[in-house]
């Protein structure tokens, strides 16, 4: 079997055809290939509006605190020892005011 010059010159010339005809076409960028996702946020006036709630919230639990004095009255409220003396212990390790 004789392998001639000119099929292995062919070769190389088609490859390089192909190789250029690749690099003509328009490449696509990394942010291109992806598919789009739109996000919205919530506008400043939405913001504006939870802000305001949170602002005008209580920090007192009304319904909690009555829940409370309701059990101290009574006599059913118990005081677990333990976890007082672990939130004081608490408060002294980690400096808590």
């Amino acid at each position: 079997m004789k392998i001639s010059k000119i099929g292995l010159n062919h070769t190389y010339n088609i490859n390089q055809i192909k190789q250029n005809s690749d690099n003509t076409r328009p490449q696509q960028t990394h942010s291109e290939k992806k598919i789009k996702e739109d996000i919205s946020l919530s506008g400043k006036n939405e913001i504006k509006k939870y802000k305001e709630m949170v602002k005008n919230m209580s920090e007192i639990r009304e319904d909690r605190v009555k829940e409370l004095k309701n059990s101290i009255e009574q006599g059913n409220y118990k005081v677990n020892a333990k976890e007082v003396a672990n939130k004081i212990l608490e408060d002294i390790i980690l400096g808590a005011k």
